[in-house]
């Protein structure tokens, strides 16, 4: 008897091909708008007006949309970054009101809160301290920079008002001249060369 073959199964089909999206583009019509819209959008970074710049940013496409709203953050973080820096202390605070009205949840922007408190925390130190060092009130010019300079947290006028205020003490207390003149000396090595009065003073507290 003659065998007979079963059938073989049918091969699987083959998978649907992957749909790849595609970022959507500004239809030719709109081209010009686009542009106008970008061109606004660079203006207002341009202007540091960060806010209207979101703004412009939410009206564009999706695809030119999301890269600027970042640029636009990432923009406004960045200069609050330098007005911290360069000491402009109320420039800051209002341009951190304006990223908390456009960014949330940024652990940059609590980072900027804290810096900008103790910014403030050593300026009022710095002048309270050169009020008294002017004064010759050494001792209390010390007690006002001393704390600040524990918490490493001390600018270089600081280092550099403490070491002037330990070398009057050394003028006026010759038995301790020795230790207070060491003191200042050490102080004003931690004194930032940018702290303004060291160069141009060096010559008070140095030997």
């Amino acid at each position: 008897m003659a065998r007979v073959e079963e059938p073989k199964p049918a091969p699987p089909p083959p998978p649907p091909p992957v749909r790849v999206e595609t970022p959507p583009t500004v239809p030719p019509a709109n081209a010009g708008a686009a542009a106008s819209l970008r061109a606004d959008f660079d203006a207002q970074l341009q202007q540091r007006q960060y806010e209207q710049a979101w703004t412009t940013a939410g009206r564009m496409s999706a695809a030119d949309g999301r890269p600027a709203c970042a640029q636009a953050r990432a923009a406004n973080k960045r200069d609050v970054q330098d007005q911290i820096a360069a000491g402009n202390l109320r420039e800051a605070d209002r341009l951190l009101a304006v990223a908390r009205r456009t960014i949330k949840d940024d652990a940059d922007l609590t980072r900027f809160t804290q810096t900008i408190g103790d910014r403030r925390k050593v300026f009022s130190a710095e002048r309270q301290a050169l009020t008294l060092l002017l004064k010759g009130e050494y001792q209390q010019s010390i007690a006002v920079a001393e704390p600040l300079a524990k918490e490493k947290k001390a600018s270089g006028r600081l280092f550099f008002y403490m070491a002037c205020s330990h070398a009057g003490i050394a003028l006026l207390s010759p038995e301790d001249a020795a230790s207070q003149l060491k003191a200042a000396r050490d102080l004003f090595a931690q004194a930032d060369a940018d702290a303004g009065l060291a160069s141009a003073h060096a010559r008070y507290i140095s030997p």
